[in-house]
Order: C-alpha cells, then sequence, then structure tokens
C-alpha cells in the first residue's frame, strides 16, 4: 500500500539515513560546547636534566661561598591544573548558537522526511496510474477484438462489406503498441518508486488497490486540504532558525568587546637533587596555587567593529533574501490550492463522462449486432470510452499529486508511527 511504501522509504532511504546522521552530528556539537563551561583538568609530569647549572649569587649570605657547585642536576616533577570560565560572554553566546545549529538541523532532517514521504507518495500514485492505464488499454483492446470477430462473422456470412472488416482489423491491431507501452510504462514507474524506497529495482512488488479506490475520498481530502494553514511550512520554519542564528551571529560579534574573567589553579609536586635518589623524602616539594585572571580588550586595529558592521550587513542581506523566500512559499502555496481546487473540478466532470461514455458505446455495440448501426460508430464510441476512462484516473491522479504537493508545503505527511530522530 501507499502506507507500506512510505513506511520503508523513511527506514531505508538514503537521504533520510544521512539527515538523521546530521542531526546526531550536531548534538554532539552542542554537547562539545556545552562541555567548554566545565572545569577542566590536565595531568602533567616531566623529567629534567641539568647539565649546566644557573648561577645564583648569594652576597652577604653565612655559607653562601660554600654551597655545592655540582655540574649536573636531576629533576622530577607532576600536578595537577584546573581552568574554569568564571564569566565569558561569548562562549556562553556559542553554546546558544551550537542549539540553535542543532535545532536547523533537527528541522532540516524533518524537511528531508516530508520530500521524501511526498516524492514516494507521488511515485506510487504514478505507478497506480500506469496500472490503470495498462488496464485501461487492455479493456479497449478487448473491446476491438470482440468487434473484429463480430465483423469477421458477419462478413463470413455476407452481411458485411469486406471494408468493415479490415477497418475492425486495423483498429484491433492500431491499439496493441500502445498496450505495450503502457506495459513498459507501468514496469518503469515501479522501478522508480523501488529506487526512492530505497530498494533494489529488482525487488518483486505488488500495488494494492488502483486510482479508483482514492475516488470516495477527493471531496473529503479536498475540504481538509483547504484547511491546512502554511505556518507549518519546512522553509518558514527554517529561515526562523536561521534568523535566530544570525541575531546570535551578530550578538557574538557585540560581546567581543566584554572582558573575560578566568579561575585556574595548579597543585605541583616536584623532586630536585644531584643524584636520582626519589626516596629522599625531604627533597619532594610540594606547590600550589590559585588565580583569577580578567582581560579587557583595549584595542585591536578596529578589527572587532569592522567585523560587527559587516555581520549587521550580513544581517540585512539575510532579511531581503529572507522576504523573497516567503513571498515564493506563498505563492506555490496559492498555486497549488487552485491545482486542487481545479483537479476536484476536473474529477466531478470526468466521474460523469466515464459513465455516459459506457452507454453510448453499449448502444452503439447493441445498434451495430443489430444492424442499425455502423462499425464507425462503434469505433467511435469506444476511442470516446478509452478517452473517458484515462481522463479519469488522471483527474484523480492529478488531484492526489495536487494534495501532496499541498501537503509538503504545510508541513503535513510524515506519519506519526514511523521512527524519528533520537532525542
Amino acid at each position: 500500500t501507499i502506507d507500506d511504501a512510505v513506511r520503508i522509504a523513511l527506514t531505508e532511504s538514503t537521504s533520510v539515513l544521512v539527515g538523521d546522521m546530521a542531526v546526531q552530528k550536531e548534538r554532539y556539537t552542542y554537547k562539545s560546547a556545552v562541555a567548554q563551561l566545565y572545569p577542566s583538568i590536565n595531568l602533567q609530569g616531566s623529567y629534567g636534566y641539568t647539565i649546566k647549572k644557573q648561577v645564583m649569587y648569594l652576597d652577604g649570605f653565612p655559607g653562601a661561598p660554600s654551597m655545592p657547585g655540582a655540574s649536573a642536576g636531576i629533576e622530577i616533577q607532576g600536578g595537577l591544573s584546573l581552568a574554569l570560565p568564571v564569566v565569558n560572554a561569548s562562549l556562553w553566546k556559542s553554546v546558544g548558537i551550537s542549539k540553535e545549529n542543532l535545532q536547523l538541523a533537527l528541522e532540516k532532517s524533518q524537511t528531508s522526511r516530508l520530500n521524501k514521504v511526498a516524492e514516494v507518495r507521488k511515485a506510487f500514485l504514478q505507478a497506480l496510474l500506469a496500472e490503470d492505464s495498462y488496464e485501461v488499454l487492455k479493456k479497449s483492446y478487448a473491446n476491438a477484438q470482440r468487434n473484429y470477430q463480430l465483423v469477421e462473422n458477419n462478413f463470413k456470412q455476407g452481411l458485411v462489406a469486406q471494408y468493415d472488416l479490415l477497418r475492425s482489423e486495423v483498429q484491433m491491431k492500431n491499439l496493441e503498441p500502445n498496450v505495450l507501452q503502457a506495459d513498459d510504462a507501468r514496469r518503469m514507474a515501479r522501478r522508480s518508486l523501488l529506487i526512492l524506497m530505497g530498494l533494489s529495482p529488482e525487488t518483486e512488488i505488488s500495488l494494492r488497490g488502483s486510482l479508483t479506490d482514492f475516488a470516495p475520498e477527493v471531496l473529503q481530502q479536498y475540504v481538509e486540504a483547504e484547511q491546512n494553514p502554511l505556518e507549518g511550512n519546512a522553509t518558514l520554519r527554517e529561515l526562523a532558525i536561521q534568523r535566530n542564528l544570525v541575531n546570535h551571529a551578530t550578538e557574538l560579534k557585540k560581546l567581543a568587546f566584554l572582558p573575560t574573567l578566568n579561575l585556574s589553579g595548579s597543585y605541583t609536586y616536584s623532586f630536585a637533587s644531584n643524584d636520582l635518589k626519589l626516596n629522599n623524602n625531604k627533597l619532594w616539594t610540594p606547590h600550589s596555587m590559585v588565580s583569577l585572571s580578567l582581560s579587557f580588550p583595549v584595542f585591536t586595529g578596529g578589527r572587532r567593529i569592522y567585523d560587527l558592521k559587516g555581520q549587521k550587513i550580513a544581517l540585512m542581506q539575510f532579511d531581503l533574501n529572507a522576504r523573497d523566500a516567503e513571498r515564493q512559499v506563498s505563492t506555490a502555496y496559492e498555486e497549488a490550492k487552485d491545482r486542487l481546487r481545479r483537479a476536484a473540478r476536473t474529477y466531478s466532470v470526468s466521474e460523469g463522462a466515464v459513465s455516459t461514455a459506457e452507454r453510448g458505446y453499449t448502444i452503439a455495440e447493441k445498434r451495430f449486432e443489430t444492424g442499425e448501426g455502423t462499425l464507425l460508430e462503434v469505433n467511435d464510441a469506444d476511442l470516446s470510452l478509452l478517452q473517458a476512462r484515462l481522463n479519469y484516473h488522471q483527474s484523480i491522479y492529478n488531484f492526489l499529486v495536487a494534495r501532496c504537493d499541498l501537503d509538503l508545503l504545510t508541513g503535513k505527511g510524515v506519519p506519526e508511527e514511523t521512527p524519528t530522530q533520537q532525542k
């Protein structure tokens, strides 16, 4: 069914899987940005061998001349260091930007799902249209065969001229290429559907139902579609998030003028001696320190001012582009509604035309069998019936495709029971 095709596409399609991976990637990026607000702790260790010691003069201190003067020394040092940003507005804002990027990735993933659902539904409807057209042409070909047999029997009995026999034979053979072409078209439509579903084009599937099964729902779907608001449009939702990102980027440029305050600390345990005797506890000396550092940007050659001015221009550019995008979405929305209305009216007309053409063909066939009508009337009636049936199925297809386009514009169509992104 069409719902099965959508469900398989949302679990097997490459574009959907790539979109979900992009969401997961942005989620890790956001967590990485948040991690910068936590303290960072580093474990350090070093070993040094002094070839020539630095000389320090202690004039006036008793015993200074008798200090050891060895030419080599050994130092081992290990410890922990801690750093924590206390006040860093730019860092806080970057975390907010990462969160907006995650939201944008989620929205793009949803947009990818909406597009995939619309593509699969259209492909499924195209496959049904190909199947129905094939069946309609087969019925018309069966009518031509039956008429040919009837004319052939009448010709053998001397009731009709040879011209009628030849004409009915030509009518039958002219339909054969159309039937073969329709058979090829339905196979191609199925392959296209399988590719969009993320399956091998050689997969054997059976399409359940036909376009006529959707006919009773045309009026109901028309009323529902007319009431769909545009607020759920994926493009508009993405524009709103992108506008927030541009605003955050502008605020980030402003925050570059503010000072930052960082807390840091360290604890070091070191050993220094002329001999490598690590069991000498008297030579192990601890050292600890805690500090606050305040950094105030004073002058950078005007770089921050120019960055801020450039970002404000970027904001104005975005507003102009967003205005055009919103107008395009609104125009596409109105065009989709017009196509939906036109398809609904065409469906109503074509539905009545089929029943009329069927009655006309039945009358023409009876008239020909009783000798009151001609073969030309039968052929005309059959051609009218064929065209009416094709128009009927085409009208249903056009309506359902217009409904898919309108659902895509209003952000609807993804089944609730389908798997969604990890939270």
